[in-house]
This record gives C-alpha cells, structure tokens and sequence, in this order.
C-alpha cells in the first residue's frame, strides 16, 4: 500500500493526541540534553537517559485542515499579525518560542538536506510524498506507551535494540507554536540508521522506542546543539537522536515491517 498506513496512524495521533535549533542558549540545551546520545551508547543492559515525555510544544493536540492553515500567515515577519490573530499579547512568554519556530522553518536545509515545516495534514503528506513518491510503501512510528504518563523518570534500561532496515527516512518534530506545527527533515546525501529501542523503567515495565543516527555530520553548523550536548563536533562521530511522544520517524522500508 502507498501511505495507507501512515495516515491511519495520523488520524489516531491527531483525534487523541533534525530539527533542533542551532541556537545555544541554555534553555534549548535544557530541554534537548536528554534526546541526544552517542551510538556507543546502544547496548543491551546498558543504562539509558532520555526524555521520552514532550513539554508542551503546542497547545493543540492536532494538525490544522489546510482551509484553516492557508487562512493563517505563517513568517517571521508577520509576527505581529499573527499575534493580534491569535489574540497573543506581545509581552507573552510565548512569543520567544514562537519566534525562534517562524526562524527556524524559514532557515536555508544544510547541504543535501530537504526540510519543510507542515501546518496542516496535507502539506505533512505532501513533504513525505515528495521523499518517498506518492506510492510508496512507508510506515510512521512513534514513541507511544501509557507508562510515560506515570512518574517523572528519564532513566531506562537497554533490553534490546535493532536497527530497522529502511531506504529513507523522514524525522517530524513538533515545534512550540499555538497550534500543530512539525520541522520534517530528510538528509540525501548522508547515511541515516533507524533503530527500533527495547526500553525497561525502573518499575520493570517495557515498550520501544525509536530514534535515528546521523553518520555523516561534516555539513552540519558547528553550532548544533548536539555538537554541545555530545561534546563533539561536525564530522567527528555519529549524532543520534531519540524520537519522543508525539515525534513522527516516517520510514520507508527495504522489506516487510509488519512486526514493527
């Protein structure tokens, strides 16, 4: 099937419920810190710190209809505009937030990267659509588990760990804005791995997670915040990334995913 499956998965997502800056202020290493690990770290038994739990990037559960997106301006410059839209008072802390999204998603792709910044369901399919082609088979996957409801803790145990044999892949990242909005990003010219991540809490409760390795990075702005969160620097080592609630791991698969 082409993106059958994948708008299935949407609709749950949005009835119910890399694109990391490169800025390097504390609060964006504040909250990214724990979404950032080396591959080194991947081991079975080996203990595992990550921020699985999304702090309010929205406050809307689901993505705008296009009708509703298009009637809305969407840039930097119109800021003061969608804030008297949005009935936002311009002394909000929100608006930091909000400036630092519009920045974001009108910032150039690093080389051999497309990215995009989906407002609505269809411009999110239309990006996907546009890496994988319109009939393609591709499925979403995300970090969903009711055990992450309950307690504050980051700290896990690696019981498993594999790495998810694809063709492509696609990273969706919501942003802080008064409505739905995700960063996509696909890299061309780069090898991204995708794994699939067994998880223990510390109450022996189990489920997977997924993230994705960068292993070319010699493009990337050396300010990139993994960069400081790893101590690293462009082209030195992989970058991975975990995939929290409410992130999207669009794949395209080299053979059958039915048991991811």
């Amino acid at each position: 099937m082409a993106l059958r499956h994948g708008i299935m998965i949407l609709c749950l997502l949005f009835v119910t419920k890399c694109g990391y800056g490169n800025g390097l202020d504390e609060s964006n290493v504040a909250a990214h810190i724990e979404r950032f690990f080396s591959i080194d770290d991947l081991g079975v038994g080996k203990p595992f710190t990550v921020k699985l739990k999304v702090d309010g990037t929205s406050s809307s559960s689901h993505l705008l209809s296009k009708e509703e997106a298009d009637s809305l301006p969407f840039s930097l410059s119109e800021l003061p505009n969608i804030l008297q839209l949005l009935s936002i008072p311009r002394g909000s802390t929100r608006v930091k937030a909000m400036q630092d999204t519009l920045r974001g998603c009108e910032s150039e792709p690093i080389q051999g990267e497309a990215k995009a910044c989906a407002t609505s369901v269809e411009s999110l399919l239309e990006f996907v659509h546009t890496i994988f082609g319109p009939k393609t088979e591709v499925k979403v996957l995300t970090t969903t588990h009711d055990a992450m409801s309950i307690g504050n803790s980051n700290r896990y145990t690696i019981m498993d760990f594999k790495e998810i044999p694809i063709r492509k892949l696609i990273g969706c990242h919501p942003m802080p804005y008064p409505y739905k909005v995700y960063h996509c990003h696909h890299q061309f010219d780069s090898e991204t791995k995708a794994f699939r991540i067994l998880l223990k809490g510390n109450d022996g409760d189990r489920f997977d997670t997924y993230a994705a390795c960068h292993m070319d990075t010699t493009n990337w702005n050396p300010n990139h915040i993994s960069f400081r969160v790893l101590n690293t620097k462009p082209g030195s080592s992989p970058v991975c990334h975990i995939f929290p609630e409410g992130h999207l791991l669009w794949v395209q698969p080299k053979s059958n995913m039915d048991h991811l």
